[in-house]
């Protein structure tokens, strides 16, 4: 039998409300384990992932051909089509697409109508809470153009802030849901958690330009976040960290790419890190 909301509780870093409280403010009623969806699972099982986030710190390190050899390549973020330039460092494929679709955001999305069309399918990562009718209304005309659209319940992604701890980033909360399927690997890069909650640098100059366009963050002219920006007091690093952290070194199919081993310190003993 599934406990209540009342006998749930966790540590809670973040000034949006414990998960707990907005379900009930919701009328949501109590946290839900995950639903498989069957198309995704028949995509992804059994398969390599390459899950790559936006981060500037594989800029130059010419992994692209590495990842675009991954079965399957998953993008966090990538509201548009990925830039040729961008190919050597970040891989060329995009077979599905990760991402919150909040409100401000699907204009923008609304703009690539043609890149959309290529995806194998888009997984929105985020709880709609008040904009449900905007969530269903573009997923609903993505869906009409045949695209595969995959969006979890809020009742569970509320239970991953509460089992995490903070309300995460898009690109964390896409990682926790695949982790769900019985995929072969999944080899993790340019996720960097705003440089481990450092801030300054974190994405790559053609991403910052999209996401400031879409009135995501302030715009500067040194592309420089700092923790106001990246909303620190909503989206609490640390916490993110630490559960990747323990996930990496508990789940053999997280792999990891030269950063993240870096910053997280997972045993090398436990891990197979590509360079």
């Amino acid at each position: 039998m599934e406990p209540s909301l009342d006998q749930i509780q966790t540590s809670w870093i973040s000034s949006s409300k414990h998960p707990i409280d907005a379900l009930k403010a919701l009328g949501l009623g109590t946290f839900s384990e995950y639903a498989k969806e069957a198309g995704l699972a028949n995509l992804i099982n059994g398969k390599t992932i390459a899950y790559v986030g936006p981060a500037s710190n594989i800029a130059g390190k010419q992994m692209g051909k590495f990842i675009d050899g991954h079965d399957i390549v998953i993008r966090a973020g990538q509201m548009a089509p990925l830039p040729k330039g961008a190919f050597d460092d970040y891989g060329s494929r995009t077979d599905i697409l990760v991402h919150s679709f909040n409100h401000w955001e699907i204009a923008e999305a609304q703009k690539h109508s043609e890149y959309y069309k290529t995806l194998k399918y888009v997984v929105c990562s985020m709880v709609s809470h008040d904009f449900h009718v905007q969530h269903n209304a573009f997923f609903d005309n993505l869906r009409s153009h045949g695209i595969m659209v995959h969006k979890p319940d809020d009742t569970y992604l509320y239970k991953l802030f509460n089992d995490v701890g903070t309300t995460c980033n898009c690109g964390f909360m896409g990682l926790l849901i695949l982790l769900n399927y019985d995929i072969k690997s999944i080899y993790i890069t340019g996720m960097d958690f705003y440089n481990m909650g450092r801030y300054g640098n974190v994405y790559r100059s053609d991403y910052y330009d999209m996401v400031t366009d879409a009135g995501n963050f302030r715009q500067n002219n040194e592309k420089q976040f700092d923790a106001a920006d990246a909303r620190a007091d909503l989206h609490n690093q640390p916490q993110q960290i630490a559960y990747l952290k323990q996930l990496a070194a508990n789940d053999k199919r997280i792999l990891l790419d030269e950063y993240l081993t870096a910053n997280l310190g997972v045993p090398m003993q436990n891990k197979q890190t590509y360079q």
